[in-house]
């Protein structure tokens, strides 16, 4: 991942997306649509977008498909990352 997107970028967006929750986080706790949110690390996010690039190179329309065990929709390496 280091060599598509720079670790100085990681780090950043990590902080901003950190900051971003410190700013909000009473708001985000008085919705009951939003999920759990929490600080994140520079690792969490790097997992986080190649998921996201997984799921476009797969075509998979939701996280449960790429998840799925059923053969018919499997990514067996989703269940490494």
């Amino acid at each position: 991942m280091s060599s598509v997107i720079a670790d100085d970028l990681i780090q950043l967006l990590t902080e901003q997306s950190n900051v971003y929750y410190s700013q909000n986080v009473q708001k985000l706790k008085v919705l009951r649509k939003t999920l759990k949110w929490s600080i994140i690390t520079p690792e969490e996010l790097r997992k986080s977008l190649r998921l996201i690039i997984l799921m476009v190179q797969g075509r998979k329309e939701n996280i449960t498909d790429c998840l799925s065990t059923d053969s018919k929709v499997s990514m067996p390496f989703f269940l490494t990352l």
